[in-house]
């Protein structure tokens, strides 16, 4: 219960610096986040498509918005936002040193990609 009183406070601080400076792409990639982990995955979505729509190179709001993704299940879009996070010169290290992120690893998926960017 700690934990989503947390994820709550969280999520009201990063809606009120939204409401300050809407275009604050890794604030919007945190709030996606914070939102996908509590459980809000229509509103994490919708953050998501926000931060895709501004064509961001943030790594670190991209690799977010990867590891939100993952908290949804929805790792076929996760993978889709890895090349995504690759193109922006996203460091492979931040990835594969990421608990969120261990079960993809394992994916095939994930390791043909890997294979496919190391040629």
């Amino acid at each position: 219960e700690e934990i989503n009183e947390a994820y709550e406070m969280a999520i009201g601080h990063a809606r009120h610096d939204l409401s300050i400076n809407p275009q604050e792409t890794r604030t919007r990639a945190y709030l996606a986040f914070y939102l996908a982990v509590s459980g809000d995955e229509r509103h994490a979505l919708d953050e998501i498509t926000q931060i895709m729509n501004a064509g961001t190179k943030d790594v670190i709001a991209l690799r977010l918005c990867i590891r939100a993704y993952e908290m949804m299940g929805m790792r076929d879009n996760a993978l889709d936002m890895l090349l995504v996070y690759f193109e922006a010169d996203g460091p492979l290290d931040q990835i594969q040193n990421n608990p969120d992120l261990i079960d993809m690893q394992m994916d095939p998926k994930y390791r043909e990609l890997i294979q496919s960017r190391n040629k």
